[in-house]
């Protein structure tokens, strides 16, 4: 957990540099801030609404648009590995080949949004359209945001698989692709809040029933991994920005 919480510390400090901000005292507030916001809103995308507060008004446009390229980075991670994983496991699903190279495209897609989409709204023009790519161009490097995020995923993949490893479940390829197609559907599925909390277990105990792996076992690794990365880091940061106030 403490790995993870890092990872996520490294993008908001490549954010810091870009908004001239490293040396305000808020930060680590503002960071804590932003844990307690993406708890509370849909799929843990409103970290930045717990930032911008603790800066001055000209700058949260900036922590907003740098925020949000960091919470795609981590989406675009989850969706691509999500698709790989799929294509080791096509006859366990019984998947179509039309749908594997639908979701291929789209993934393609996705990653060329990702770091090319600049290029095709650049023709529009609109006056703050334009200076927000701007901005997204003079910011924070996509390709290290993106790198952070793989290992943050690492982390996770690592952290379900202990869990079931716990309880004997040997580690190994086939459960590893199942993790991220848990991590895939948990990311597509929409949720308003406390991220996805019981929309997590449910498609945990759906897809590794697949293999055999009891529903009481799923529950357990889904739950505790929530607790672990969600619940416990809210309410300490929660505790942390009360001190600070």
């Amino acid at each position: 957990m403490p790995l993870n919480w890092i990872l996520e510390w490294g993008k908001w400090t490549e954010i810091l540099k870009f908004i001239d901000e490293e040396n305000n005292s808020n930060n680590k507030t503002a960071f804590a801030s932003g844990i307690i916001s993406s708890f509370l809103t849909p799929s843990l995308s409103g970290n930045f609404l717990g930032r911008i507060f603790y800066y001055d008004k000209s700058k949260r446009w900036k922590i907003t648009t740098y925020s949000m390229i960091g919470n795609f980075a981590q989406f675009l991670i989850s969706v691509v590995f999500g698709i790989v994983a799929l294509y080791f496991t096509p006859n366990l699903f019984q998947i179509e080949k039309w749908i594997l190279t639908t979701l291929t495209i789209v993934a393609i897609i996705i990653t060329l949004t990702y770091f090319r989409g600049e290029k095709i709204l650049q023709n529009i023009q609109i006056t703050k359209l334009q200076s927000l790519l701007l901005q997204i161009k003079k910011g924070p490097s996509r390709l290290k945001m993106l790198n952070l995020s793989f290992l943050r995923y690492l982390v996770f993949i690592a952290q379900y698989s202990l869990a079931l490893n716990a309880f004997g479940e040997p580690v190994d390829l086939m459960l590893i692709c199942l993790i991220s197609i848990i991590f895939l559907l948990i990311t597509l599925t929409p949720s308003m809040f406390f991220g996805k909390i019981l929309i997590r277990e449910s498609i945990a105990v759906s897809v590794l029933s697949y293999v055999g792996i009891g529903p009481v076992l799923a529950i357990f690794a889904s739950f505790t991994t929530w607790v672990t990365n969600l619940f416990i880091p809210a309410f300490v940061a929660l505790i942390y920005v009360k001190k600070k106030k």
